[in-house]
């Protein structure tokens, strides 16, 4: 469901969301996120817009916080 790729302008060695599965929109986020919650029930999960790499990613609560 999510994708591995990154903002073009970012060379492959200087990704910095490198290990991070990334979404192309919300809405894919979100479903990635309820799908999550459902299969392991103690995740709270947020998804965001990262700034790093203009993508979306999902983050445990208390990630999202800091």
């Amino acid at each position: 469901m999510g994708y591995q790729f990154t903002n073009p302008y970012y060379s492959i060695g200087d990704n910095p969301c490198m290990d991070k599965v990334s979404f192309l929109d919300k809405k894919q986020a979100e479903a990635a996120r309820v799908q999550a919650k459902w299969e392991h029930d103690n995740q709270e999960l947020t998804v965001y817009l990262c700034d790093k790499c203009s993508l979306y990613h999902l983050s445990t609560v208390s990630e999202a916080e800091d």
